[in-house]
């Protein structure tokens, strides 16, 4: 599963998973989860990657790495332990 981050707010990002979670509440249990930075790349270092991954967590999704990030970008998540993936058409 691929998750397109289009904000940085991660209150916006974990209230939208919440919902969906209502919605179909085992469909993101344990599903393992790359994040796709590349619509927010150019404010990406705002980014809060701890309260985000906390988030994803707790809304049952497991990540497992990011594609979008440059590679100054991709240490942010690096420290964090997610590698950054090679680009691939299968994460559109």
């Amino acid at each position: 599963t691929v998750l397109q981050l289009l904000t940085l707010n991660v209150d916006a990002i974990s209230k939208q998973l919440t919902e969906l979670t209502i919605q179909a509440p085992q469909f993101f249990q344990q599903v393992p989860t790359v994040i796709d930075v590349s619509a927010v790349q150019h404010e990406l270092e705002s980014l809060d990657v701890e309260a985000l991954l906390e988030r994803l967590k707790l809304a049952g999704l497991l990540p497992v790495g990011i594609v979008g990030a440059n590679p100054n970008q991709a240490r942010l998540f690096n420290r964090v332990g997610l590698p950054a993936m090679p680009q691939s058409k299968h994460y559109k």
